[in-house]
Formats: structure tokens, sequence, C-alpha cells
């Protein structure tokens, strides 16, 4: 198998760094992953089409699902996906709604290939001494992340956020929350493993614009729950901090939402816990926080659950 990973659209801290690519090198002669969205964007393929005439399975992760349902050239971009034989995504929703609206069957459904099993050996067992109750990572979106991060400010808090401009006032009132600016990969594990819980939602929140462009996509109400989309500026959106919260034995406390595409991984209440207003979820918080103990079974549910998503369970499954 070749390995063709295009890191222009990518962050630093992106779930593909560290896979160990060429221990499946010479495994699939004929087949071909592709990685990053630069495969996609890219007007200048034909010349690398050329050359590599003789693969015959090309195999497309797209990590832009479902981002790209906001987009103003939508329809574009999955024209520009007709050179791969099978595109792979996290979004069970957008693939079920391209197949059927664009005459196709090769957009699967498989859980995010992320990192690697071997990135978290080192949190196998559960830390007994917690530094913080909770942890919030991401940015400031919507009046919804501004509620649960004033939900978390009467605990031991600590928000990771990769905006710093955007969330430079959290110290301050009505916050006064213990913030932390970008940190590599293995210190915001470390966090997560000396916190309790780790709380958010599996969405993703879009602008004014980005719901006029979902609108003008042909036959876009045929959509799971278009109208929720269209009232709510919400759209599912499987995040890996579930992957990286089951595997560092922290509590995952996740909205329930109109997909929860979450279930597609875990179990709720034996692999995470939901939540479902903001004083729910203050109730639970408290109620993990003071008895943390009683809720293990479920840390070592979820961290037993998440060995098949990592990279090598991918590629067991393609």
């Amino acid at each position: 198998m070749k390995f063709f990973i295009n890191k222009k659209h990518n962050y630093d801290f992106d779930e593909f760094l560290n896979n160990d690519f060429l221990k499946y090198k010479n495994k699939f002669k004929n087949k071909a992953l592709f990685y990053g969205l630069e495969w996609v964007l890219n007007d200048n393929l034909a010349k690398f089409k050329f050359k590599n005439r003789f693969i015959k399975e090309k195999i497309f992760i797209n990590n832009s699902i479902p981002c790209d349902l906001g987009n103003d050239n939508f329809s574009d971009i999955i024209k520009r996906q007709d050179y791969f034989n099978k595109i792979f995504s996290s979004c069970p929703y957008t693939s079920k709604f391209v197949n059927k609206e664009y005459g196709v069957s090769k957009y699967k459904f498989l859980p995010i290939p992320t990192y690697s099993e071997k990135l978290f050996i080192n949190y196998h067992s559960i830390c007994n001494n917690k530094k913080f109750d909770v942890v919030f990572c991401g940015g400031n979106h919507s009046k919804e992340h501004i509620h649960m991060l004033k939900t978390i400010r009467k605990f031991k808090n600590i928000v990771l956020s990769y905006d710093n401009k955007l969330n430079r006032n959290f110290f301050k009132w009505p916050f006064f929350l213990n913030y932390q600016p970008f940190v590599p990969n293995k210190e915001k594990w470390d966090i997560f493993y000396n916190t309790k819980i780790l709380i958010g939602t599996n969405l993703l929140y879009l602008n004014e614009q980005q719901v006029k462009n979902f609108r003008k996509i042909p036959n876009i109400k045929n959509f799971d729950n278009y109208d929720v989309v269209c009232k709510k500026k919400i759209l599912p959106q499987m995040k890996t901090r579930m992957i990286e919260a089951a595997s560092t034995k922290t509590l995952f406390l996740v909205r329930k939402d109109e997909w929860n595409v979450i279930e597609e991984w875990f179990t709720p209440g034996k692999d995470f816990i939901y939540w479902t207003n903001y004083n729910d979820l203050y109730k639970k918080i408290f109620d993990i926080t003071k008895n943390f103990e009683n809720y293990n079974n479920i840390l070592d549910n979820a961290a037993k659950k998440v060995k098949q998503f990592y990279f090598e369970g991918f590629m067991k499954k393609i």
C-alpha cells in the first residue's frame, strides 16, 4: 500500500502524527491511502494521477466532512473526489446523504482512525489523585460554549483552547477560569489524565453564511434533521476528544443532541455519560467529582472500547 499524506491543511496537533505508515507499506499492492484536504482542493492533480495511474484502489480519508456542508462550493468538492474509489469519513449522515443524492456508494462511514495505541501506554491505570475536577478543551463558538464555561467555574477547572484571541478573557468575570492556551498533545493528555471529567458536545456550530450555503445544496432537505440544522445552526460532528478521554481514563460528559453520533462509537451509560441541560450538567459534575470511584467501571469500559478506534484498528478494517 502506498501512502499519500498531504499536510498542507492539517494542524500541528493532527491525529495522524506518529503513526507507523511503513508497517503497512508493502502489504497491499495496487492500493493507496490518501489523507489531507489538499488532494481535493488542488487543481494540479492531473500529473499526479497520470504518474500513479496503475493504482487500482484509491482510498481517501475525508476529515473535512461534515464541515464541507457549510461551504459555498459543496458540489464542486464532491465532484473533485471522483478520483477515489472509497471515501471514509466519521459522519454517517453526510455519507448517507451524498451516496443517495449523488448516485454513488463509495462514501463510507468509519470512525476516524485516531492516533496510535502506543501513544497512550502511560495512561492504562486510573489516576487516584486527580488535580482537576473538569476540563474543557476547544473554542468558544456559541452561547452553548459560554454556558458550559460558566457551569464549570464552580469546580476545579482547566480550559485548553487553541484560539488565544477569542479566549483571552477566560480568566476574568464572568468566567474566572483556569485558562491555558495551546499545548502539545502529550501535555494535553497529561492534563486529561489528571482530570476527572472532560465535558463537551459532538456538534459543529455554524454561522449565518454557512447555514445559507447549507440550504443551497441540491436536495439538502433530505439530510437527517434538516430543520434542526437550519434552526439551531448545528451539525453532528464526532470530536476526537472522546477518543482522547477514553485513552487517558477521563470520564467523558457529552451533551445529548438530535443525532447522538457518539453512539456509533460508544454506549451511553456504559462508556460515557450524557448531559441534557446546564442544570443537569452541574448536577452530574458535582456527583461525579464527589463520588468519582463509583464511575471507575465507565473509565475501564471506555478504555477497552477505544482500542478498536486507533489507527491500527482502522487499517485492519480497510
